[in-house]
């Protein structure tokens, strides 16, 4: 399952599935990199940042920013 670091409130982690529902972990299963707009993968063995869809998401918020600030 895949999910996004939504925030954090006190000692939880409130994350966006892709389903756009919402789970609270506590915040002792989340790795201790993990910070708010990172994507994760939650599976049996744990909770993993996923560095590869971190930085497909930035790409493509990239390209949105410059479309609309860089009109050519």
């Amino acid at each position: 399952m895949r999910g996004i670091i939504e925030r954090f409130e006190e000692d939880l982690c409130i994350v966006e599935l892709e389903d756009a529902s919402f789970i609270d972990i506590p915040l002792e299963f989340i790795p201790e990199l993990a910070k708010e707009g990172d994507c994760i993968l939650i599976n049996e063995q744990g909770i993993y940042i996923d560095e590869d869809a971190n930085k497909i998401l930035k790409d493509e918020m990239q390209n949105l920013m410059d479309e609309l600030f860089y009109d050519k």
